[in-house]
């Protein structure tokens, strides 16, 4: 797919419905690596995402990956008509579900994906490091950690602390430590998990009973799911203003 075609599909995306910009990334193959999309207040971004990519494949016969499109919800006042969305963040009685964690192995290297999912949003985290004794663990844990961020606000840190497993009642339980990390204060927050047949969910879930009390007091007032920020006018355009 070459990138002579850019201008026609951006404008075709821009007039799918709830879409006002797109922006398409191409590598030095000419195949699609990002698709950037700004959407109007009150758009469900994984709607938007979902039309976007049914439209590539439908009508352009392109197989886009739903992790390389990007939804921007425009803050603002929904416009006349524009079904109401889900409430930001991670309102009262949301729940966070465990969507999948996947691990990558070469040599000494691992990274750990997890994704989870919150009012219709998907929230990625990542993690690298060896994969030592309970190496690939504490990856997940990290990699957890990392997709809740995206349900805090930005003067929170939530940091992996101890991990350990033990054994109660004759059944093995991960154990992990949560380091919130706010001004002038830090707290610790204990979670745990009977380990069943998939001990790296066990470990997200742990991470989850940590933090799932305290996760609604740490959010932000308004959900943004990404801040687009203009592109820098080129000295060309600058000239001609």
């Amino acid at each position: 797919m070459g990138t002579q075609n850019r201008e026609g599909l951006e404008k075709a995306l821009g007039q799918l419905r709830g879409v006002t910009a797109a922006r398409i990334c191409y590598d030095e193959a000419g195949e699609i690596t990002e698709v950037h999309v700004a959407a109007v207040p009150g758009s469900r971004a994984k709607n938007v995402a979902r039309d976007v990519r049914s439209y590539l494949a439908a009508a352009q016969g392109i197989d886009v990956h739903h992790r390389k499109i990007s939804v921007a919800v425009q803050d603002g006042p929904r416009p006349a008509g524009q079904p109401a969305g889900p409430a930001p963040g991670n309102a009262p009685g949301q729940r966070i579900l465990f969507n999948s964690v996947n691990l990558l192995v070469e040599g000494l290297r691992c990274e750990v994906q997890v994704e989870l999912r919150s009012g219709g949003r998907v929230l990625a985290g990542t993690a690298t490091g060896v994969p030592a004794t309970l190496g690939t663990e504490r990856l997940v844990f990290a990699a957890t950690l990392d997709a809740l961020t995206k349900l805090v606000s930005d003067d929170v840190k939530l940091l992996p602390g101890d991990l350990t497993l033990t054994q109660v009642g004759g059944g093995e339980v991960i154990v992990v430590e949560v380091l919130l990390i706010r001004t002038r204060r830090e707290q610790q927050l204990i979670g745990a998990c009977l380990v069943g047949q998939d001990r790296h969910r066990s470990v997200v879930f742990a991470a989850l009973d940590a933090v799932n009390r305290v996760l609604t007091r740490l959010a932000p007032k308004r959900w943004v799911e990404y801040r687009v920020e203009p592109e820098p006018l080129s000295e060309e355009t600058q000239s001609k203003e």
